[in-house]
């Protein structure tokens, strides 16, 4: 019997609104076959196979005894139960089901295997070693796109850089006695294989520790496996991962059998695939609709009435613990450990002045609509964090290679009354010191510059999920807003995302000092291995951006990534960022800048 199978199905529900309402728990214990969680508006959590971000529900059985689901209704319709029929397919005890709530009305038979291998790509990820893959927190569950390919056991030529893809799949032994394999690859590659049809027992049988032409297979000694001996009719799981930096990039499996003969590639007509997933015929109004589940006989077993829930927020239940509680780190597919909330706080925190350039100093309040609520706020950029109010240090050098490790803390801070808001420009600057060129040299401004004043605020109460921080940079000079003939624009962010040795994307950092310390033949530039030369999502942290406009119009305020960006070696005075637009909060508004969207 075949139990490797992958059960990826989610489902809709609801989407980014303005307001937020809470739906009372009920204090009934789940039913057996229960929706466990869902999400609204999904942006980025998880894909379909598609590689789009659809909706999702998750449906889940908690009884002891398999239960197959086919004849069984999925609706968001109380006059229309069976909206959406599923197909046969066994859940079994504690099994989680995701459906794709995409209105793409996908049924593929579950209980049996499809043609070809499954591939799937990782985008955006830097290095060149099959640990840069495998390390990365998409991996493996969250590709950003996968397909079926069926002719051969090859990937496609030169589709990308910075990237890892992964070629897996059951294959089924024509011949009974000893089968060689090989692997080609740009850069590394690994080939796995297990004794049976579980992933859980591959083993690593043949690699490429730098890389390879297309179908080039005896450049290294560990591109071929020792023979394996595999039995005829029976199915293996087999695997092939890839990790691709810059330039070309292949990736391709051959085989001889029993008999003698040799594919290179092999062809894929012994590969097989597990069930597609489970797609919806509908999608569910972003007003908030009711979610039915029920059984053939027409018996309502689970409902959740409507609610309204912000992009990437998941509603959901929790083992052991009473009706179901919001999750802003959902768990598709998993059981739901994370931390779970009763509400979303409705109310939003209020400043007495907005962020902008004001001629002289004043007293900032700021107000929280729930009289309950605690408000915790920074001055450094960094999301307010309760459990941060004593501070949290990072390391960081000033001077490269031989430097020592200097140090600085973010904090937050309790509201408890007006903050002064004044010109701080007399002030000595702190982050105009921090070095981010590989040099015993650093260039610090030649006198003191101008700032403002960045206040990161948001409310927090027991068991409440605040969806949002709300951040207003200030700047006060005698000038007011004519102090600049140009826009002027406020980034903010956590202190160590940009200069922390380890983690910081705007300094040369670990892999600038690991690099130099194994290369001392060669000499140092700025195209060498640093911080600031890493790629992918890995290396994009979060951020708020405010544009203040000079015709008048509303500041523009947008959660964005941002990147150290360039098409060749990042300059030695000062590094791009590239700008990646995130979801639009409640407080904010469409872009006025083209390249930055809505």
């Amino acid at each position: 019997m075949l139990t490797y199978q992958t059960k990826y199905l989610p489902l809709i529900l609801l989407t980014v609104l303005i307001t937020y309402t809470t739906v009372p728990l009920s204090a009934q214990e789940p039913p057996a076959v229960a929706i466990s969680e869902f999400m609204a508006s999904n942006s980025h959590t998880i894909s379909d196979e598609d590689g789009d971000f659809s909706d999702w529900i998750e449906i889940t059985n908690h009884s002891d005894v398999p239960v197959n689901l086919e004849g069984w209704g999925l609706s968001d319709d109380d006059g229309d139960p069976f909206k959406w029929v599923f197909p046969s397919i066994t859940l079994e005890s504690g099994e989680f089901l995701m459906v794709w709530a995409s209105g793409k009305d996908r049924k593929p038979d579950q209980n049996g295997l499809t043609s070809g291998l499954r591939q799937e790509v990782f985008l955006d990820l830097s290095g060149t070693t099959i640990s840069h893959l495998t390390s990365s927190s998409n991996y493996p569950g969250n590709p950003s796109y996968h397909t079926t390919i069926t002719d051969f056991f090859e990937a496609p030529t030169d589709i990308n850089d910075d990237y890892g893809q992964r070629l897996h799949g059951l294959l089924l032994a024509p011949e009974t006695g000893n089968y060689t394999f090989w692997i080609a690859s740009d850069d590394n590659g690994h080939l796995y294989l297990s004794s049976d049809d579980q992933p859980g027992n591959a083993q690593l049988i043949a690699s490429v520790p730098a890389w390879t032409n297309s179908r080039e297979w005896d450049k290294f000694d560990s591109q071929q496996a020792d023979p394996v001996h595999l039995t005829a009719g029976e199915y293996y799981y087999i695997s092939a991962l890839m990790k691709e930096e810059g330039g070309g990039d292949n990736l391709a499996i051959g085989w001889q059998r029993p008999s003698g003969a040799i594919q290179r590639p092999m062809s894929a007509n012994h590969l097989y695939t597990p069930a597609g997933e489970l797609h919806t015929s509908f999608a569910i109004s972003s007003s908030g609709e009711p979610l039915l589940l029920t059984n053939p006989q027409g018996v309502s077993i689970h409902q959740i009435p409507p609610v309204e829930l912000a992009s990437d927020l998941s509603y959901g239940l929790r083992d052991g613990e009473a009706g179901f509680f919001f999750f802003d780190a959902p768990t598709p597919g998993e059981a739901n450990t994370t931390s779970g909330y009763n509400e979303i706080l409705s109310g939003n925190i209020t400043f007495s002045h907005t962020g902008g350039f004001y001629t002289s100093a004043f007293d900032l309040n700021i107000h929280s609509d729930d009289p309950t609520a605690t408000i915790y706020y920074t001055l450094d950029g960094s999301e307010p964090d309760p459990d941060n109010t004593t501070g949290t240090s990072y390391t960081y050098k000033n001077n490269y290679p031989s430097g020592g490790f200097l140090s600085r803390s973010t904090q937050t801070h309790v509201y408890t009354g007006p903050i002064s808001i004044t010109d701080r420009s007399g002030a000595p600057y702190q982050l105009a010191g921090i070095n981010a060129r590989y040099t015993d040299s650093p260039r610090y401004p030649n006198q003191n510059i101008y700032k403002g004043t960045v206040i990161r605020a948001k409310a927090v109460k027991d068991n409440a999920l605040t969806p949002h921080t709300d951040t207003h940079t200030y700047f006060i000079t005698a000038e007011g807003d004519n102090r600049y003939d140009l826009p002027v624009v406020s980034i903010s962010t956590n202190e160590p995302d940009l200069f922390d040795y380890n983690t910081g994307i705007y300094v040369p950092g670990v892999y600038a000092d690991e690099w130099v310390a194994n290369n001392s033949i060669n000499s140092w530039n700025d195209g060498r291995p640093a911080n600031y030369n890493q790629r992918g999502d890995a290396w994009e942290k979060p951020a708020h951006f405010e544009y203040f406009p000079k015709n008048g119009d509303p500041v523009y305020k947008h959660n964005v990534g941002i990147r150290v960006h360039g098409a060749g070696p990042a300059p030695t005075t000062a590094n791009p960022f590239a700008y990646m637009p995130a979801t639009l909060t409640a407080q904010e508004t469409p872009s006025p800048i083209p390249s930055l969207g809505t």
